[in-house]
């Protein structure tokens, strides 16, 4: 009897592992409905930014900006400087993985500062979309993306990780990001803005750290739309 009670006990642990490891994890689209849902409170936000930017043979003064931003794909930095900076970096808003723009597909999972995560590939669906491949590595705990490496369609690529904030304890934002370009567009001097970016130099490989720290967020307090209209004018 013993024996045969044991028998139906080990059997049952058996069907259990085998329910839970027959369990499907969240499909690559889930992973970014997840993310896209954590960020869907936040209408708008502004926060002050400084930035070190290091390149090779360059010298760069810090510099500070503020940016605003508001739903859907509003920006507006107020920085000349910041020309220099790829704007979906210096931009947090994952509403533009848009499942009409990318195919998005799981490739396993790598660990970013001690955070076991998600990677999922971004395959752009048209050769007119700026970034045509990105892979990002998601915090399934808290549905944020902690690292992200781009491919733009000009040839670079940059590694970006991402440290949040919790906000007026309702929202995650970030207050770091710290990115790694390699030669994204061909860096040059430029009096008056630190340094400017010129189309891409065949064969260049050189590297650009920067460094991004956020502060002072204001999330959803309204931006009037007068405050993005010089940018529209000059897209």
């Amino acid at each position: 009897m013993y024996k045969q009670c044991m028998g139906w006990i080990f059997a049952g642990v058996l069907l259990t592992l085998a329910a839970v490891q027959a369990q499907p994890g969240p499909t690559a689209g889930q992973v970014l409905k997840r993310v896209q849902g954590e960020f869907e409170k936040v209408r708008d936000y502004s926060a002050d930014i400084s930035t070190v930017v290091d390149v090779p043979g360059i010298k760069t003064p810090p510099m500070t900006a503020k940016i605003f931003f508001k739903k859907p794909d509003k920006v507006h930095i107020e920085s000349s400087g910041f020309a220099m900076l790829p704007r979906d970096a210096v931009t947090y808003n994952p509403m533009a993985f848009n499942e009409d723009l990318f195919d998005a597909v799981l490739q396993g999972e790598e660990t970013v500062n001690g955070v076991k995560c998600l990677k999922v590939k971004l395959l752009a669906k048209s050769d007119t979309v700026r970034l045509q491949r990105a892979m990002l590595c998601v915090d399934p705990a808290r549905w944020l993306v902690l690292k992200m490496t781009t491919d733009p369609a000009q040839g670079g690529s940059a590694d970006v990780i991402f440290t949040y904030a919790y906000i007026d304890n309702a929202y995650f934002l970030p207050s770091k990001i710290s990115l790694q370009m390699i030669n994204p567009t061909g860096f040059r001097e430029s009096k008056g803005h630190g340094m400017k970016m010129d189309a891409p130099v065949a064969g260049d490989k050189r590297k650009a750290s920067v460094s991004l720290v956020y502060s002072n967020h204001r999330v959803n307090k309204g931006i009037p739309d007068s405050i993005f209209k010089k940018d529209s004018k000059t897209k």
